[in-house]
Order: structure tokens, then C-alpha cells, then sequence
């Protein structure tokens, strides 16, 4: 059976009516996720609702470019460094289990770059502790 051939789900058409025109251009917009009868009766009900053809376009690219802007909004903050109060409060205060769900929270929500700063400045800190326990406890020996 040929792609052409084939035809949404009776829903589909059903709900076509009570869709915006934002979802109709969204349709319009990714064409290749549909099957071709789908993006025609989404240029009909367009039709139907009085919109231009070339309005259509429009939202179609508008919608485009509103999600390539998104993506790369998104590209840019996960390469954003860690704040510098989240650096010293890692340094500072981070236990190992906090490290981890900070970790978990940065590298889900696609934050890399603050994801691998977690486990940096925790084990920066978790040198300073070690040596300041160091140099306490030669101190305290030396005191003897």
C-alpha cells in the first residue's frame, strides 16, 4: 500500500474542526510527520476558516522559526557555566548525595557543561576538607 494511499484515523478528521489555526499551521509546519490526505483537509479547514493560503505559510514558517529559536535557547544554556554561588556552595557545603541530585537535576533537564561542574567543584571541596584535616592534624601532633 502506497503512503498516498492511506488515510488518518476517522478522529483525525473529527477533531479538525475544533482545532486552532495555530494547531492547523503546526500540521502545516511539520508536513512530514503526516500522511498527505492529513495536511490537505488541514488546507481545507484553513480554507473553510476564511485564512489566506500565503497566512497559512506564514504561521507554517512562524511556528519553524519560533521552535528553532527554542532549540538553539536551549543549545546555548547547556553550555552555560555554574553560577559562581553554586560553585562555592559545592565547594563549600555539598555532601555527596546533594552532588548526585544536582547532577541528576542538571543533566536531565540538558544542562552538560553545569552537570560536569557539579562533580569539579565537589571534589575540589572534597580536597580542601582533606587537606585542612591534613594540616589540623599535623598541627595537633606537632602541638604534643
Amino acid at each position: 500500500m502506497n503512503v498516498t494511499d492511506q488515510q488518518p484515523p476517522k478522529e483525525f478528521f473529527e477533531k479538525l474542526p475544533s482545532r486552532t489555526d495555530e494547531e492547523l499551521f503546526d500540521i502545516l509546519a511539520h508536513s512530514e510527520n503526516y500522511l498527505p490526505a492529513a495536511i490537505e483537509a488541514a488546507n481545507k479547514e484553513i480554507s473553510r476558516r476564511g485564512i489566506e493560503p500565503e497566512k497559512g505559510r506564514a504561521g507554517a514558517a512562524e511556528i519553524l522559526s519560533q521552535e528553532e529559536a527554542a532549540r538553539s535557547d536551549r543549545l546555548k544554556q547547556s553550555d552555560d557555566p555554574l553560577p559562581l554561588w553554586a560553585r562555592i556552595l559545592t565547594v563549600v557545603f555539598c555532601p555527596l548525595l546533594l552532588a548526585v541530585i544536582l547532577w541528576f537535576s542538571y543533566r536531565s533537564n540538558g544542562f552538560k557543561r553545569k552537570a560536569r561542574e557539579i562533580w569539579l567543584f565537589y571534589f575540589i571541596g572534597v580536597g580542601w576538607r582533606a587537606v585542612a584535616f591534613a594540616i589540623i592534624l599535623i598541627l595537633a601532633i606537632a602541638s604534643k
